[in-house]
C-alpha cells in the first residue's frame, strides 16, 4: 500500500504504498451517526464530541446529501455502532472522497478492529489519522464490509430476530444456536457449473484465516478478492464436522469444503429469493445472485501507521 504525507513545500508527495498521512482541513465537516441501542452499554467516547451527533436513524436523510454538495472531500463521518451501524453509513459513502471513521460501539465490531480501531485511545488517534482505501464487497445490489452468508447462519439469525421478540438478545441468540445445530437444513446451489447440497455457504470480503477460531481475522483490507466457502452438505458429511471445518479446523478436507479466492461468484439457489445474512444482518437476496469485490472503493480514515 501506499502512504502519501506532506512535502517540506506543504504539497502531497506519494509513494508506493495507497496509504496517506492526513492534512486535515482548517474546517472540515464532521459528522457522527450513533446506534443508541448497539451492543455496548458505554456512552459515545468524549473524543468525538467535536462531531455534528445525530442518531443512527438520520443516515438516510441526512447523508446523501452532506456527500452530494461537492464538499465531500472534507467530510469525516464517524460511526458509533456495530457492523450493521457502519454497514448502512458506507453505502453513501463508498466511491466519493468523503472518509469513514468505524468507531466500535456494537457487540463484535470486526470491521472497526480491522481498521485498527479497538477502544477510545485508538478512536482518537483515527480522527486526524491515516486515510486508506479498503475493499467493499457487493451481493446483488447489498454492500458488505465483512461478510455474506446462506444456510445455517442466515437461518441462526431469522431465529434470533423471533426469539429477540420475547426474550432478551443474549439469551436469543444462544437459544437460537442450541436449536439451530440440532434443525439446520441442507441447501441446493449452482456453482461453478455444477450443483452442491451445502449447510452453508460463507463468502468474506478479503481473505480470512483458516486458523481455529479466526474466521472473523481479515488478512488484508485491499486484495481485491472474496473469500468463498462452501461447507458440503452430502450424507457422508456430518453436520458439526462442516462447522468445525468453517470455523477454522486444521484438518481442512475438499470433502467437507469447497474454498476459492476469487474477485466474483455467481450463485443459484433453488428458493426464489433467497434470504442472505449481509455482515449479520437478515436480507433477501435475488436467485442467481452475483456478488463481487469492488477493489479500493471507500475511504476509511484509522491511526496513522508508519510505512514499513
Amino acid at each position: 500500500m501506499s502512504v502519501i504525507e506532506p512535502s517540506s513545500q506543504g504539497n502531497p508527495k506519494t509513494s508506493d504504498t495507497e496509504t496517506r498521512k492526513t492534512e486535515v482541513s482548517p474546517r472540515p465537516k464532521r459528522l457522527l451517526f450513533v446506534n443508541g441501542s448497539a451492543g455496548r452499554s458505554e456512552s459515545v467516547p468524549s473524543c468525538l464530541a467535536g462531531f455534528e451527533q445525530h442518531d443512527i436513524t438520520e443516515v438516510d436523510r441526512l447523508l446523501p446529501a452532506a456527500v452530494a454538495n461537492g464538499d465531500d472531500e472534507n467530510l469525516l463521518v464517524a460511526v458509533w455502532g456495530g457492523d450493521g451501524s457502519i454497514r448502512s453509513v458506507a453505502k453513501y459513502i463508498v466511491g466519493t472522497r468523503a472518509a469513514l471513521l468505524p468507531a466500535p460501539g456494537g457487540t463484535h465490531n470486526h470491521f472497526a478492529k480491522t481498521c485498527g480501531i479497538a477502544d477510545a485511545d485508538a478512536i482518537s488517534a483515527a480522527i486526524d489519522g491515516t486515510e486508506v482505501a479498503v475493499d467493499v464487497g457487493m451481493a446483488g445490489e447489498e454492500l458488505f464490509l465483512n461478510n455474506v452468508s446462506f444456510g445455517w447462519y442466515t437461518d441462526l439469525v431469522r431465529r434470533r430476530e423471533t426469539l429477540e421478540k420475547s426474550m432478551p438478545r443474549k439469551l436469543a441468540k444462544a437459544c437460537s444456536v442450541a436449536v439451530q445445530i440440532s434443525r439446520t437444513r441442507r441447501l441446493q446451489v449452482r456453482f461453478d457449473g455444477h450443483t452442491e447440497r451445502v449447510w452453508m455457504v460463507w463468502i468474506g470480503n478479503g481473505e480470512h484465516a483458516l486458523t481455529p477460531m479466526r474466521l472473523a481475522d481479515r488478512l488484508d483490507t485491499a486484495d481485491g478478492v472474496l473469500d468463498v466457502r462452501l461447507l458440503r452438505g452430502g450424507m457422508r458429511v456430518p453436520k458439526l464436522a462442516a462447522l468445525f471445518t468453517l470455523f477454522g479446523h486444521n484438518r481442512q478436507s475438499t470433502e467437507v469444503l469447497i474454498r476459492s479466492l476469487r474477485a466474483t461468484v455467481t450463485l443459484e439457489f433453488r428458493r426464489r429469493p433467497v434470504h442472505g445474512a449481509v455482515d449479520g444482518e437478515l436480507v433477501m437476496l435475488p436467485s442467481p445472485v452475483t456478488i463481487s469485490c469492488q477493489s479500493r472503493v471507500l475511504i476509511v480514515r484509522r491511526p496513522y501507521q508508519s510505512p514499513t
